[in-house]
């Protein structure tokens, strides 16, 4: 507490094509206090004070708590969290996740619809706020909480809503994918982990993501 008002928990780090309705500041490098930022479109990243990185894509709405705690009320985000941050809380509507140690994607879609949790490299526990169940997740594993049921998938979400289908065949890209932006001073803030394509509202790009993939040993006639 300062002799102002609260102290900074979070700085906004970086916004592409952001619009807000938010009582926080909204210009890059702004010192945060806690408070809710509600990103209406495009993409915002914020850095705690224990050094967790919150990456959002719109709509959502993120609760800045503490340092070391948010709350995702909306939307989707990807955290990572160095060394010095490991225990970093994000609170969900129906849990809440303790992340140990790099990088986990969340998604809370609200309205009795699933919240998903995903990890991208390292380790996580996902825990139902109703029972206090606890799952931990490791790398390319996932869990979804919905109507107070808490499930865990090996493997990722995607794959798992693609096993629904009998009329799937999956073709790996063998590491030929990449992401790239016009601005290549921005590079820093892109996960090689991660495709990541975001439609501006300009008639140019700002990120595109390329992959290639062979399918000549795949019998189209059956899939």
């Amino acid at each position: 507490q300062g002799l102002f008002g609260p102290a900074a928990v979070a700085t906004l780090v970086s916004s592409e094509n952001a619009a807000w309705e938010s009582s926080l500041p909204t210009t890059p490098g702004s010192e945060l206090a806690p408070g809710m930022l509600k990103l209406v479109s495009g993409i915002a990243t914020v850095r705690f004070g224990s050094g967790a990185e919150v990456v959002m894509e719109a709509p959502a709405n993120l609760v800045l708590i503490s340092t070391m705690r948010a709350r995702l009320a909306g939307g989707a985000a990807v955290v990572t969290v160095p060394e010095p941050a490991i225990g970093f809380v994000l609170e969900t509507p129906n849990g809440y996740v303790i992340d140990h140690g790099t990088q986990f994607a969340v998604n809370v879609a609200g309205d009795g619809k699933p919240s998903d949790f995903e990890v991208i490299k390292g380790e996580i526990s996902v825990h139902l706020s109703s029972t206090g169940e606890e799952v931990r997740l490791t790398d390319q594993q996932s869990a979804s909480i919905v109507d107070q049921t808490l499930t865990l998938f090996d493997g990722q979400l995607l794959e798992r809503t693609l096993e629904e289908s009998d009329h799937v065949v999956r073709v790996g890209t063998a590491g030929r994918a990449t992401s790239v932006i016009r601005n290549n001073k921005r590079r820093k803030r892109f996960y090689p982990d991660l495709l990541m394509a975001k439609r501006g509202h300009s008639e140019g790009w700002d990120q595109r993501s390329m992959f290639s993939f062979e399918i000549s040993g795949v019998e189209l006639d059956s899939a």
